[in-house]
């Protein structure tokens, strides 16, 4: 982050004459951060054949950090049914949620300790500064 100033504005920014929030290092760094350090949140998730996608939300403060996640739709699932783990319905389904939890939990915890993003940049009139920017990212478990 070199000269360029914070906006004083607390406004988090959509699209318009900005430059978008990155990983540090563009898109191939994030891919190769991922495949370093995302993973399954218990190996026995893998044994219950839990895969599927999470959509997650942020905001990319003016400083690089990440803060304000929220999942917006959580699609793991597992092809398991009730009668193959030998439970009830009403077990079932507090198996899954619980399960799916653990996902939201873990990947909104990775969010949170990932290295500092390079924040957007807002160029009004010739002038830069950064400001904030939501971002929204998928996060995907298959085996």
């Amino acid at each position: 982050q070199t000269g360029i100033p914070m906006s004083n504005s607390d406004s988090i920014y959509l699209e318009t004459n900005v430059c978008h929030p990155r990983f540090e290092g563009g898109d191939n760094a994030l891919m190769r951060y991922l495949q370093m350090h995302l993973h399954y949140p218990d190996p026995i998730y893998m044994k219950y054949g839990f895969e599927g996608r999470l959509m997650v939300t942020f905001v990319v403060e003016k400083d690089g950090s990440l803060q304000h996640i929220a999942v917006l739709r959580n699609g793991i699932n597992t092809k398991e049914t009730a009668y193959s783990l030998h439970v009830t319905e009403e077990e079932y389904e507090t198996f899954i949620n619980k399960r799916k939890a653990a996902f939201e939990n873990y990947v909104i915890n990775f969010l949170q300790s990932m290295p500092r993003w390079q924040p957007a940049i807002h160029e009004t009139n010739g002038k830069k500064e950064y400001v904030r920017m939501k971002y929204t990212m998928p996060f995907t478990f298959m085996l």
